[in-house]
C-alpha cells in the first residue's frame, strides 16, 4: 500500500507543478502537434473526475455503513483516483485550448478553476492520508470542493456552449416572435433569413463562441437580433456561406457541421436565393415585386406564416420512437407538442431499403422523409407510399427517373416534393401536376431546360415550381463574385486554378498584373489556369444586363521547397510564436481574422529577420521567394514598411538581392482586413537566404493607436521553383 501511495504522490507532484507552470505561461508556449492532438481527449476524460469526486462525496455521507478500516482504504483510493484524473483532465484541457479560438476571459476562468480543482483534489487526498486534524472539518471541505467543481464545470459549459447556455427560455420573447405582425415594411431578412440563422447557425457563431471569427448577433447578451456583426469581408462571408451549405453533409467543411441539425432543402433554397440576390438585410417586402429574384420565396413564406398545423393522430410511444433511431437514421418530432415525426437518413453506404420498412411502425405519424443522396431507385418508391400522412418528401441526388414518378400519385397528402439533382425530365411534370395536394416542387439541376421551365410555370399555376433563380429580362441585378474551387491557395506541382460561377451565361474575366478586369479586353476564364510562378489574380464576373460583381483578389503560391534549416535571428512576440519557426515553411496559410491561431508569427518590438539554408540541389532550383503577410488595420496589424531579401554562399557572406518598399497606410484603408504577399525574383543560385520584414515605426495620426508601433504578422515564406 505504501508503494502505491509513493507512486501516486510522485505523479501528482510532477503533474500538478507542470500544470501550474504551463498555466502561467500559456500565452507563450508552443505545443508540438501531438500534444495539441491529445487535447481532443479532454471532453472524453473530463466526466471521469466529476464522477469519481461525486462518488467520494456519497461515500463520505455513508461512511458509518462500513466496518473496520475498509472505509479508509476505499475512500483513500477514490480520492487518489479523483486527484490523478483531475490533473490529467486539466492538462488535456490546456492542450486543447492552444488549438482553438475561445473567448479569452471565459478561457481564463475555466483554465484557472480547473487548476484550482486539480490542486484541491491533490490536497484532499494528501490531507485525508496524512493530516488527522482536518477530518472533523471534512464535510465542509467537501462542500467547498463541490462548489469549486460546479464553478469549473459552469466555466467549461460557458466556453463550449456560450455564456447563456443555462438561461431559461424567454417565454415572452417566443410569444413576441410568434405573434409578430408582418407588414409591407417588414424586412425580408427578418422574415426569411433571420429565423434560419437563429435556429441553425447562431449557437456556434455568437460573441461568446465565435467559430471562425464569425458573429451572428449584434447584441452581445442575446441571440435574438441576428445580424452579421463581425466578419472580415461581408461579400466573402456570403460566398463562403453559399459554398458550405452546398457541400455534401459528409464534408468536414459542410455547414451546419455533422451532429448539428441540418438545413432543410427549403432553408437551403431561401439562403441561396437571398445570397444570389445580393444578401441585402434591409430590403422590405413591399419592394419585392413579381419580377424580383425573391418574389416566389416571399409569397411562399407569407402563405406558410400562418399557425402551425394540428395533427389528430396519436403520439408514438417513446420506446418505439427510440427503436427507430440508429447511428445513421434520425427520427424526431417536428415540434415538442406535436405527434408528427420526420425522418432523416445519413451516409449513403449505410443505407438499406429495409430501413424504410422498419419505419412502418410509425407510418401514421411520419409526415416528412429525407432520402437525399441515398441509393433510392424507381422500384423503391412503392415503399414510400406506405406512409399515408406523408407531406414532405426529399429525393435530391438519388437515382430516380421519370419511370418511378407515377407511383408517387398514391401519396394523397404530399405537399412538398424535392427532386433536385435527379434524372427527372419534362415527361414527369404532367404526372406531378395531377397530384391535387402538391404545392411545391423543387427541380434544380434536372434534365428540364430553361425554356421548358418557362412553359411549366405558365401552364401549371396551381404548383410552385423551383428551378433555381431565373431573373426577368427587365431586372438589373448585381452579380455575385466567382467561387474558387481550390481548397487551398497553395498549389502543388500539377495543381491548376479553378473558378466557377453561380449564374448561367455569366463570364469570368481576370487579370494577373494588378489591374482591374474589364468586360472587353481582360482574358476570359474558360478552363483551369496553370501558372509557372506565384501569381495574384484579380477576378470579376460580367453578364449583359447585369451589374458586374465586385473584384475579388486571390494570391496563389507554388508549394515551397523545404529549407535544410531555418533559424530566427529576431524572435516574434512571446504571445504570437505560431507553431515555432517551422510555421514559416509548412505550406499552410492562415486566416487573418484568426490571427491568434497557430499559423501566424507576430512582431512589434522587433522586425522579422530569419535565416534559411538549403541543400545545394534545392538552392539551384529556387526562382521566387514570396513573403505572405496579414492585414487587420483596426487590430494594429499593417502591411510591412519594406521587405528585404539577402542571399549568399554562407551566413557571413550575404548581399542584398532585392528590397521592396510597400505603400504607406492611407485613411481610406483604415478598416482593411485581408492577406497579401511580396514576391521577389531570384536570378542566380543561392544557398543561404535572409528575409527581413520591417514593421511600421509609428501608426499615423488618423489611426486609433496613433504614435504606437505597428504589428506585422507573417505566416509563410515560400521558396518556389
Amino acid at each position: 500500500m505504501q508503494g502505491y501511495k509513493s507512486w501516486i504522490s510522485n505523479i501528482l507532484i510532477g503533474a500538478n507543478f507542470l500544470l501550474f507552470f504551463l498555466a502561467i505561461s500559456v500565452d507563450k508556449i508552443v505545443l508540438p502537434t501531438f500534444l495539441s492532438w491529445t487535447g481532443h481527449f479532454h471532453p472524453l476524460l473530463l466526466h471521469l473526475p466529476l464522477g469519481i469526486a461525486s462518488f467520494s462525496i456519497i461515500l463520505w455521507l455513508f461512511k458509518r455503513k462500513f466496518s473496520g478500516s475498509s472505509f479508509n482504504e476505499i475512500y483513500e483510493l477514490t480520492l487518489s483516483l479523483s486527484a490523478v484524473s483531475s490533473v490529467f483532465t486539466a492538462l488535456l484541457g490546456l492542450f486543447l485550448s492552444k488549438g482553438q479560438d475561445y473567448d479569452a476571459v471565459m478561457l481564463r476562468n475555466h483554465l484557472w478553476s480547473g487548476v484550482a480543482l486539480s490542486f484541491f483534489t491533490w490536497f484532499s487526498w494528501w490531507a485525508f492520508t496524512n493530516l488527522e486534524k482536518v477530518k472533523p472539518y471534512w464535510t465542509y471541505l467537501q462542500v467547498f470542493g463541490l462548489a469549486l467543481m460546479s464553478f469549473a464545470g459552469h466555466a467549461g459549459g460557458s466556453l463550449t456552449h456560450g455564456a447563456d447556455y443555462l438561461n431559461f427560455p424567454d417565454k415572452s420573447k417566443v410569444e413576441e416572435d410568434v405573434q409578430a405582425v408582418i407588414t409591407d415594411t417588414t424586412a425580408y431578412f427578418q422574415l426569411a433569413v433571420r429565423p434560419i440563422l437563429e435556429k441553425k447557425c447562431v449557437s456556434c457563431h455568437k460573441k461568446d463562441k465565435a467559430k471562425g471569427g464569425l458573429i451572428l448577433a449584434s447584441n452581445p447578451n442575446t441571440t435574438s437580433d441576428v445580424w452579421v456583426a463581425k466578419h472580415a469581408n461581408f461579400n466573402e462571408m456570403l460566398t463562403e456561406m453559399a459554398q458550405r451549405i452546398d457541400l455534401p453533409i459528409t464534408d468536414k467543411e459542410h455547414m451546419p457541421p455533422r451532429g448539428k441539425e441540418p438545413l432543410e432543402p427549403k432553408e437551403i433554397v431561401i439562403l441561396t436565393n437571398w445570397i444570389n440576390a445580393g444578401g441585402n438585410t434591409n430590403e422590405i417586402l413591399a419592394s419585392i415585386q413579381q419580377n424580383h429574384a425573391l418574389f416566389a420565396d416571399k409569397e411562399l413564406l407569407l402563405q406558410s406564416s400562418s399557425k402551425e398545423k394540428i395533427y389528430t393522430f396519436p403520439f408514438l410511444s417513446s420506446k418505439k420512437l427510440a427503436s427507430l433511431n440508429d447511428a445513421f437514421t434520425v427520427v424526431r418530432q417536428i415540434a415538442n407538442e406535436s405527434p408528427a415525426l420526420k425522418a432523416d437518413f445519413f451516409i449513403t453506404k449505410s443505407f438499406e431499403i429495409s430501413k424504410l420498412d422498419k419505419l412502418s411502425a410509425a407510418k401514421e405519424q411520419i409526415i416528412q422523409i429525407n432520402l437525399s443522396k441515398m441509393p433510392i431507385r424507381d422500384e423503391d418508391l412503392s415503399m414510400i407510399t406506405l406512409f399515408p400522412n406523408l407531406e414532405k418528401l426529399f429525393l435530391n441526388q438519388t437515382d430516380i427517373s421519370d419511370k418511378g414518378i407515377p407511383s408517387l400519385k398514391k401519396l394523397n397528402k404530399i405537399r412538398v416534393l424535392s427532386l433536385s439533382g435527379t434524372e427527372i425530365s419534362i415527361k414527369s411534370v404532367p404526372v406531378l401536376a395531377t397530384m391535387k395536394s402538391l404545392e411545391e416542387v423543387y427541380l434544380w439541376h434536372t434534365n428540364i431546360t430553361e425554356a421548358e421551365y418557362q412553359d411549366i410555370v405558365k401552364k401549371y399555376k396551381n404548383i410552385k415550381w423551383y428551378f433555381g433563380f431565373s431573373p426577368n429580362s427587365t431586372d438589373i441585378l448585381p452579380l455575385n463574385g466567382p467561387i474558387l474551387e481550390n481548397k487551398s491557395l497553395v498549389l502543388m506541382e500539377n495543381d491548376s486554378i479553378r473558378f466557377k460561377k453561380s449564374i448561367p451565361g455569366a463570364i469570368i474575366r481576370y487579370t494577373d498584373d494588378g489591374s482591374e478586369p474589364d468586360s472587353l479586353s481582360s482574358p476570359i476564364y474558360s478552363h483551369p489556369l496553370v501558372f509557372s510562378k506565384p501569381v495574384t489574380l484579380s477576378v470579376k464576373i460580367f453578364k449583359p444586363g447585369w451589374i458586374s460583381s465586385p473584384t475579388y483578389t486571390f494570391s496563389f503560391f507554388k508549394a515551397g521547397l523545404k529549407p535544410d534549416s531555418t533559424r530566427w535571428l529576431t524572435s516574434p512576440e512571446p504571445e504570437y510564436l505560431g507553431a515555432g519557426v517551422q510555421s514559416l515553411t509548412d505550406n499552410s496559410l492562415g486566416k487573418i481574422d484568426q490571427f491568434r491561431a497557430g499559423n501566424w508569427l507576430g512582431y512589434k518590438n522587433n522586425h522579422m529577420e530569419t535565416l534559411f539554408r538549403f541543400k545545394p540541389g534545392d538552392a539551384a532550383a529556387i526562382r521566387f521567394v514570396s513573403v505572405h503577410y496579414g492585414i487587420n488595420v483596426q487590430s494594429y496589424i499593417l502591411a510591412p514598411q519594406y521587405v528585404e531579401l539577402w542571399g549568399g554562399d554562407s551566413e557571413r557572406n550575404m548581399k542584398l538581392i532585392k528590397k521592396e518598399v510597400l505603400p504607406i497606410l492611407v485613411k481610406e484603408k483604415l478598416n482593411e482586413v485581408g492577406t497579401s504577399a511580396v514576391i521577389l525574383e531570384v536570378k542566380k543560385p543561392t544557398r543561404y537566404f535572409k528575409v527581413i520584414v520591417k514593421n511600421v515605426d509609428k501608426l499615423p495620426a488618423f489611426h486609433p493607436g496613433k504614435g504606437d508601433k505597428g504589428w506585422i504578422f507573417i505566416d509563410e515564406v515560400f521558396f518556389s521553383k
